[in-house]
């Protein structure tokens, strides 16, 4: 009801939203007959009593929002851009929105704190400045990773991760236009430290800038540390000065051994953890890149991988405390856009 819309505003500004935002309210009732209120984020409230409307069904505060034929009087909206936040009462579905970018349907009580002021957000090209572009597929073909390299280049991402039978042909094809990375001991981790070690060096010899190693997942989870330490010590050595990230696997860990595996990292040496492989069970959440943001220490960066979805989901990853991201999903939205 009405009652709500000062909540739901007052709520959203709480959470960091410009109250300048524009914002835009349409009432419930028989949609030929529905009115509209038009405004901005602060002075909805008040206009939509100035307006007499006493049941409003949708609110919409945003820079962009696509509603069905049904809706078309949102076309007229100045509502550019990509974010949008749509609310609507419990007992509706939502499925006649479909929203260009982030569109989310809630009872106005369950409204997240998680936009923020326009000056404040990233931009695309920081985003994407932190992001592994990768493609690590078993079907991969040269001429995939070579279109992922062009795009790479032209998005200006930190650098290409894929497999090490295309280093020599992807750095060959880049020369120092961008950095190569790839990924030792994947997806499972179980191979012995010697194999592990002949891969990082055979890969450096080729032409990797970084190496994303996969620890023994089994020896971790059998309290062997000494194995776990000295393995990421071993590959860090033949590394040198080139980044080492770690991917530790959390889909398959508790938050015990999650920190202890920031504890480990941090003695090794290396340069990164890393959240995941994206073959297992699951990716990167924003709760375990807090506790890796927690416990790792100074020297020690984060690498979100797997599921990162939108660029909401890669900013977010940032602000928790990630220095990169591991997804070519982001590439892919930006190509979209373009």
């Amino acid at each position: 009801g009405v009652s709500a819309m000062p909540r739901i505003c007052q709520g959203l500004l709480d959470a960091g939203m410009d109250p300048d935002m524009p914002a835009a309210m349409v009432e419930n009732g028989t949609l030929p007959r529905q009115r509209k209120v038009i405004s901005t984020l602060a002075k909805l409230p008040q206009a939509a009593a100035e307006a007499k409307i006493k049941s409003p069904a949708i609110i919409v505060v945003g820079k962009v929002c696509q509603l069905s034929d049904r809706f078309d009087w949102f076309d007229g909206l100045p509502l550019k851009g990509k974010e949008v936040v749509v609310t609507r009462p419990a007992d509706r579905s939502g499925t006649q929105i479909t929203a260009a970018g982030k569109a989310g349907a809630c009872p106005a009580a369950r409204i997240p704190p998680v936009f923020r002021k326009e000056k404040n957000s990233m931009t695309h090209a920081e985003i994407l400045s932190k992001v592994d572009h990768t493609l690590l597929a078993q079907t991969s073909t040269w001429e995939q990773i070579q279109a992922l390299c062009d795009d790479a280049l032209k998005y200006q991402t930190a650098s290409v991760c894929i497999p090490p039978c295309y280093i020599k042909k992807a750095k060959e094809y880049v020369k120092d236009r961008l950095a190569i990375c790839t990924v030792i001991g994947f997806p499972n981790g179980n191979h012995t430290t010697e194999a592990k070690m002949f891969e990082t060096r055979d890969a450096l010899e080729k032409g990797a800038d970084e190496i994303d190693m996969v620890i023994n997942v089994g020896a971790l989870k059998a309290k062997d540390y000494d194995y776990v330490l000295n393995e990421i010590v071993e590959l860090k050595k033949i590394c040198g000065s080139k980044i080492l990230k770690v991917i530790i696997e959390t889909c398959l860990l508790t938050d015990e051994e999650k920190i202890k595996m920031c504890e480990l990292v941090t003695e090794a040496g290396a340069d990164y953890i890393k959240t995941s492989t994206g073959f297992s069970t699951g990716g990167a959440t924003f709760e375990d890149v807090a506790l890796f943001a927690k416990h790792v220490g100074p020297n020690v960066k984060i690498k979100a991988a797997g599921g990162i979805s939108s660029f909401d989901d890669g900013e977010k990853f940032i602000e928790l405390g990630a220095s990169r991201l591991g997804t070519s999903r982001l590439v892919k939205i930006e190509k979209s856009n373009s």
